[in-house]
């Protein structure tokens, strides 16, 4: 009690300029962590902000419609937000677009659409290629949280440097640079709001920046929005890298540190195999725990052949089972279908070319096939859609085989014009005649298709979608380019 007299006393001894700089101290808000994340998107998105409507809609999807969803990808977004932000401000983007895979994928490395695109921050094929995302049958780089976001970070600043505009660079990253640079031409003003009015531009374009601020928002602040923060991340093992050449048996090397494959995967979600990919000169960083690392090392240097695997291609002859080149490669089948993508028993396709792997300390089969010559070009060859890379293709050869040029197998498989191939890898022949639409709330296929002079059963038929296949909001799906919108 003689305490707080002698405060009382204390405080009416002030003079005027005293008390208000104690009337300032008891009303300024306590800096929240997440305070500077608040600040830019008001100051990046803040035309966006402004159309408050659009954005409370975009959050009562969320809030009521997918908050299942949304919790699961808050929690899976805990663990991986402070590498993301902490990867963008060094690149120098704006730390709030560290949400923005909460729309692309829920933060799931996994997650891929029906055009191809991958990881955590659907990057499509080409735009990976672009930025030196490694993409083949063995690696997939969209996968990786750090080596991902390093790109999406480069490609985000190149489209805020091309529009000089944060919600136009997303409309970009959402519908191409290309549309957005047409839409902007035709207008008076280079703006959000007259991209916004703009006829030309597509409603899941508009929606889409729209459904990232309202995201961004919950995410940042989820109490404020009665959703339950998800708990804090047990802290990850440190980890360091090991430089590996050669394939590289992951089974063998979790058994050589005495860990789970599993865990070893985890920690290499890049890796498509059961093993690291051969050819590279340089070795494959694999990561692994740093407690681990010395053991593996050990290992590699005292024998490393007994980890290793050596590959090589078969082609599959008319009417040749499965089990049968089993046998000749003395290779399980369980093997051969997992590292070709082989799903259930089924007839192979003559003329498939396998890939075969074979362990170290056992010999290749002689190839008892006759020596094969690629026939001259035929006219037929000009209408396959596809061909499978064997060992020895080049993007020369297969264009000078198949009557094309080899600009257009780069064009219409996303791919550099010195891009390495790798057998088993698929090239598309032709021009994929698709585009896109991407699935908005409420969004049945009756009103897509009606949308796209198209029918029901030819959107399930170009998508995979059986009679039962559903459609969830942000799902993208192929449309006839012969369909009108």
């Amino acid at each position: 009690m003689r305490r707080r007299l002698l405060l009382v006393v204390l405080l009416l001894s002030l003079p005027a300029r005293s008390w208000a700089a104690v009337e300032e101290l008891s009303i300024a808000p306590p800096t929240h962590p997440s305070a500077p994340l608040h600040a830019e998107l008001t100051t990046h998105f803040g035309v966006v902000l402004a159309d408050a409507s659009h954005v409370a809609q975009w959050r009562d999807v969320y809030l009521h419609q997918r908050r299942d969803w949304l919790e699961g990808s808050l929690r899976r977004a805990a663990r991986l937000l402070p590498r993301f932000q902490a990867i963008l401000e060094k690149v120098g983007v704006p730390q709030v677009l560290s949400y923005l895979p909460l729309i692309e994928s829920g933060f799931q490395g996994r997650a891929t659409s029906t055009m191809g695109a991958g990881g955590y921050w659907q990057f499509i094929p080409s735009t990976a290629h672009n930025f030196g995302l490694t993409l083949n049958p063995w690696v997939d780089e969209r996968r990786d949280p750090e080596i991902a976001t390093r790109a999406a970070g480069r490609y985000l600043k190149r489209l805020h440097n091309t529009f000089h505009d944060w919600p136009l660079a997303l409309m970009a990253y959402n519908s191409g640079e290309g549309r957005i640079a047409g839409i902007l031409s035709s207008l008076p003003s280079r703006t959000y709001r007259e991209v916004v009015r703009s006829a030309q531009t597509p409603p899941e374009t508009i929606d889409y920046v729209a459904n990232f601020v309202a995201a961004a928002q919950i995410a940042i602040d989820p109490e404020g929005y009665g959703v339950t923060p998800p708990a804090s991340p047990t802290p990850l093992p440190e980890t360091t890298v090991v430089t590996v050449r050669g394939s590289v048996d992951l089974s063998s090397v979790a058994s050589t540190m005495a860990m789970e494959e599993a865990e070893l995967r985890r920690l290499n979600p890049a890796l498509l195999q059961d093993c690291t990919p051969p050819g590279v000169k340089q070795g494959y960083p694999l990561r692994v725990p740093a407690t681990a690392a010395e053991s593996l090392r050990a290992s590699l240097a005292h024998n490393p052949k007994t980890l290793s695997t050596r590959w090589t291609t078969h082609r599959v002859e008319p009417g040749e089972p499965l089990s049968a080149i089993a046998d000749r490669y003395h290779v399980p089948m369980d093997d051969i279908a997992r590292f070709n993508n082989l799903r259930g028993p089924r007839r192979l396709q003559a003329g498939t070319d396998l890939l075969i792997p074979v362990p170290e300390g056992h010999a290749l089969a002689k190839n008892t096939q006759p020596e094969r010559q690629d026939p001259p070009p035929r006219l037929q060859d000009s209408r396959q859609a596809t061909h499978t890379v064997r060992a020895g293709d080049s993007l020369q050869a297969i264009a000078q085989r198949y009557r094309l040029t080899v600009g257009a197998l780069v064009a219409w498989n996303g791919l550099a014009a010195n891009a390495t191939l790798h057998p088993g890898q698929i090239l598309q022949l032709k021009q994929r005649p698709f585009h896109f639409h991407n699935v908005r709330q409420g969004e049945s296929l009756w009103q897509i298709a009606k949308r796209y002079n198209t029918t029901v059963q030819d959107l399930r038929r170009h998508n995979g979608l059986g009679r039962g296949g559903l459609i969830h909001p942000g799902d993208q799906l192929k449309i006839p380019t012969s369909s009108g919108a």
